[in-house]
Order: structure tokens, then C-alpha cells, then sequence
């Protein structure tokens, strides 16, 4: 079974986005730690905490974008107990809520 991911793009960014998932996956910290070091700069932190204006240049805006994409794939490559429907179901629920999360910066109220 497979299916297709769609990543928002510029104009996306928020400050603060990803910070329930960073709560709930290990893997989104993860990847911004790696994506800081290769940067040079605490990408984490300017996604966080802003500032808005900062996060907003084009430099700053596109890694965090891709980095954002990158983390919130991560968990659809771990193992699950679940079955492949389950896991896929699951998967696109998650990333429906970040990308919402992301796109619109609406608290992460969904039943």
C-alpha cells in the first residue's frame, strides 16, 4: 500500500509550529538538531521562538520548511504495531493535523 505526502510551502511558517508534535515524537527534536548543526544556527529556536520577521526571510523560511517536512515523515518510517491500513490511516491523520497546524497556526483541537 502506499500513498502520496504533500508539504506546505513558503508562507506556511509560523513561530511555534510543531511544537505539540515536537511534544509528542522524539524524532521532530531530532531533526532539528541535525538540521542546526548543518546550519550553523539553533533553527529549533527561531521556529519556537521567533522572531516572526526572521522567520519570515527566505533563508530562514525554506530550511525550516524542509526541516518541518522532514520531521513530520520521520515517524511514518517507524515500525508499528499496528496493521499497514491502521498505521496508513493513522499517518495521514497526523500529518493532516501538522500541516493545519502548520498552514493556519490553529490551536491542535481535534477529537
Amino acid at each position: 500500500m502506499s500513498f502520496g505526502v504533500v508539504f506546505p510551502g513558503q508562507g506556511s511558517q509560523r513561530v511555534g509550529m510543531l511544537e505539540e508534535a515536537a511534544g509528542a515524537f522524539s524524532i521532530v527534536a531530532e531533526t532539528f538538531d541535525e538540521a542546526s548543526d548543518a546550519l550553523g544556527y539553533n533553527l529549533w529556536q527561531l521556529v519556537s521562538e521567533g522572531p516572526e520577521e526572521k522567520l519570515g526571510l527566505t533563508e530562514y523560511t525554506q530550511p525550516a520548511i524542509l526541516t518541518a517536512s522532514v520531521a513530520c515523515t520521520a515517524p511514518l518510517a517507524k515500525p508499528t504495531r499496528f496493521s499497514p491500513q491502521r498505521a496508513q490511516a493513522t499517518a495521514l491523520e497526523n500529518i493532516r493535523r501538522w500541516s493545519v497546524q502548520a498552514l493556519c497556526h490553529w490551536p491542535m483541537a481535534f477529537p
